[in-house]
């Protein structure tokens, strides 16, 4: 997923379809809601015959690659999400929602 559509779901809590989640490379596949329990027993049927090892292994090698990237990510993330509930502006808004809920 590029910065544009990042920012569009962060930003403006903008929802992606299954379809969009596909072609951003979120999901890998979407299945029709009219076929779905079977499509996914199909699937997972596929899935018996494979190395469970051998799964575990393939997984943890493409997650492996961006997880100190992920951690520190997480790390910033966390680090803005203070300084912003300590800010003026937040208080603000906390203020202003119990304002609008007390005149109800």
């Amino acid at each position: 997923m590029g910065p544009s559509k990042a920012n569009e779901m962060l930003l403006f809590n903008k929802k992606l379809t299954a379809s969009e989640a596909k072609a951003c490379g979120l999901v890998s596949e979407v299945f029709p809601d009219a076929t779905f329990q079977c499509d996914v027993s199909l699937r997972l049927k596929g899935l018996e015959d494979m190395s469970f090892n051998s799964m575990i292994y393939a997984k943890k090698l493409t997650r492996d690659l961006e997880r100190d990237l992920l951690h520190e990510v997480n790390k910033n993330e966390c680090e803005r999400l203070v300084e912003r509930w300590q800010s003026e502006d937040c208080m603000k808004a906390i203020m202003a929602f119990f304002q609008r809920k007390a005149k109800l």
